[in-house]
């Protein structure tokens, strides 16, 4: 009897005893009874044959709820139905006119809009890996990161064609394939794909066009800033200094080093009297960085973080051309 009333005991004392000596012990079981459930979904689409894919899922939302809202953008409202065609029409235009089959990866540079996803479901119909360039990269940053993915075709939206034509060049030698989401363009080694597209079937395509997809085959290429030919701690912060104040060189960077680890922290300031902004309180990051930190075309302060000081000190047309020449490692 008295054994019982002494794991009756326990048992009651249990719950208090884990609240103060382990505080996340019923969050943890619940992530470990979840995590679980996961696994054993994973093992069992696994298993599926044919393989049950991202496209699958969105193909059987669109037969449950064709009408119901997909994509909400700037006042828009796309439903399941309308991207699923959407998508059917650059699936079937980039398989005729460019000739995409499975398994060939291609280069997204479009900006943050509808015509985004659904370019890219039209991709994953045809089995096609996509990367996803980011839009603000310009230069050799765009040029190492289309190289990563080893596409033979870019596919870019119409208001980013200046930044395609400073590349052009090497995308010829390369052997690339431009196709821009226009319907017109007078550049050599451009060709326009936006009339194909409007005029391309949205019928549904067969599943046997990524029959050989399985759960190890590249979806996408996302990149982060190590793969943007640009590590994260050589970036720049725009900053606007409350009236009446100044830079201080030492006790910024002594905050920085207290505050945010080695590869978060600026190795470039720049200071301005205002900071632009869009619609939607975002930065305004292209011109900044288009303009980069060269002191000859940008009238702002530019400091330039001296590790070897521990401080930020002035960017000088010298320090700018040690670090172009290599001479400053960054």
């Amino acid at each position: 009897m008295y054994v019982w009333l002494t794991l009756l005991a326990g048992l009651a004392l249990l719950p208090a005893l884990l609240k103060t000596f382990s505080t996340y012990f019923f969050q943890d079981c619940v992530y470990m009874y979840r995590a679980l459930g996961f696994g054993i979904r994973l093992n069992v689409y696994k298993r599926k044959t044919p393989f049950y894919s991202i496209v699958d899922c969105f193909l059987e939302a669109v037969k449950k709820h064709p009408r119901k809202a997909f994509i909400h953008f700037e006042g828009k409202t796309y439903s399941y139905e309308e991207v699923d065609k959407e998508s059917n029409k650059v699936a079937n235009a980039l398989r005729s006119e460019a000739g995409l089959r499975e398994g060939d990866s291609v280069a997204l540079f479009l900006g943050n809009e509808p015509r985004f996803v659904w370019t890219w479901l039209g991709l994953a119909k045809l089995g096609c890996p996509a990367a996803l360039l980011n839009f603000n990269i310009r230069s050799r940053s765009l040029l190492h990161c289309f190289s990563c993915c080893g596409a033979k075709v870019l596919i870019a939206a119409a208001e980013l064609r200046d930044a395609v034509e400073e590349i052009l060049p090497t995308l010829k030698e390369k052997g690339i394939t431009v196709y821009l989401l226009s319907d017109e363009c007078t550049t050599d080694g451009i060709q326009c794909i936006g009339q194909a597209i409007t005029k391309a079937s949205d019928t549904p395509l067969s599943p046997s066009l990524r029959s050989n997809i399985h759960i190890r085959t590249t979806a996408l290429y996302i990149y982060t800033s190590g793969t943007t030919g640009h590590e994260g701690r050589i970036g720049m912060a725009a900053v606007k200094l409350k009236e009446g104040r100044e830079f201080d060189c030492i006790n910024t960077c002594s905050v920085l080093v207290n505050y945010l680890p080695v590869y978060a922290r600026p190795r470039f300031i720049r200071i301005q009297n205002s900071l632009d902004v869009t619609g939607t309180f975002k930065m305004k990051k292209v011109k900044l960085v288009e303009e980069g930190f060269d002191p000859t075309l940008i009238r702002d302060p530019l400091y330039f973080l001296e590790l070897t000081q521990k401080k930020y000190i002035p960017l000088s047309q010298e320090i700018h051309k040690s670090i172009l020449s290599q001479e400053i490692k960054l």
